[in-house]
């Protein structure tokens, strides 16, 4: 997810991945969106939060002046927006299932969408199904994504005060987590390649009332690299991994008399 995440615009290919792994460990793709959804669920309450947080901190002048409060006005509209949406997704699972349903019932029509509607209608029932399964029997389990999402996200705050730690600079911690949470929220309204450019250039502004100017590149590099650039390299060995294995077993399979695929070397 890091790697796709990194290398699409505004972070929307980690999804994606996730997905393609899901599958590969051996659920469907209704299932495996329905993951990912309530994955994207619990996120989306952490950054409503932290929008409205980001808005009213903002506007009492305890940000760095960004000219005007209209960035944090429309993260609050989109992120609280989206989670309301979610919510009612995820506590009518068949009513939107039903409209989604009929939204892509009108593309059925036209020669070269039908077969793909028909295949993506099937992926939202298998969606409908597993989230009324997980509301059902695992609603604590939900409940308790959110607080270890902003465990997660908290450890990525951190690892900016660790960078300026290690530059031997003395930064409030408190301080260098509301900024990072400025950040990371304007990151998701720019549609360059994980954020990236506009991650280097936005903690130059708004960092440089806390690092010196000198050591910017240095906490910068250090910043981004445990943050960005590890977890990348991680996540695209661990995707090029799960790639290999899918065209190991597609070289490992061929069809036999009968035209159903065997494995090769197999004796029967």
């Amino acid at each position: 997810g890091s790697f796709m995440g990194a290398a699409t615009p505004s972070q929307t290919g980690g999804g994606l991945a996730q997905v393609y792994v899901l599958v590969k460990e051996g659920a469907n793709a209704g299932q495996a969106i329905s993951v990912l959804f309530l994955t994207f669920l619990s996120t989306l309450v952490f950054y409503a939060l932290a929008s409205v947080v980001m808005w009213g901190l903002h506007t009492t002048g305890r940000l760095p002046d960004m000219g005007a409060s209209s960035p944090f006005a429309l993260a609050v509209v989109l992120f609280v927006g989206m989670t309301v949406l979610g919510f009612a997704a995820v506590l009518y699972p068949l009513k939107t299932q039903t409209g989604l349903e009929w939204f892509v019932n009108r593309f059925q029509s036209r020669k070269w969408l039908g077969p793909r509607a028909a295949m993506l209608i099937g992926h939202l029932n298998d969606w409908s199904a597993t989230v009324q399964l997980m509301v059902r029997l695992h609603k604590m389990r939900f409940l308790l994504s959110i607080p270890i999402t902003v465990v997660i996200f908290f450890n990525k705050y951190f690892a900016a005060y660790l960078a300026a730690r290690t530059l031997g600079l003395d930064t409030v911690l408190v301080e260098l987590v509301v900024i990072q949470m400025f950040l990371h929220i304007l990151l998701y309204f720019f549609p360059t390649p994980g954020g990236s450019g506009v991650a280097e250039v936005g903690t130059a502004v708004v960092m440089q009332s806390l690092i010196p100017s000198t050591l910017l590149p240095a906490y910068t590099l250090l910043w981004r690299t445990s943050i960005m650039y590890f977890p990348v390299l991680v996540g695209g060995l661990i995707l090029i991994r799960y790639i290999r294995q899918s065209k190991g077993s597609d070289v490992g399979e061929i069809p036999d008399d009968t035209g159903n695929p065997s494995a090769r070397g197999d004796p029967t």
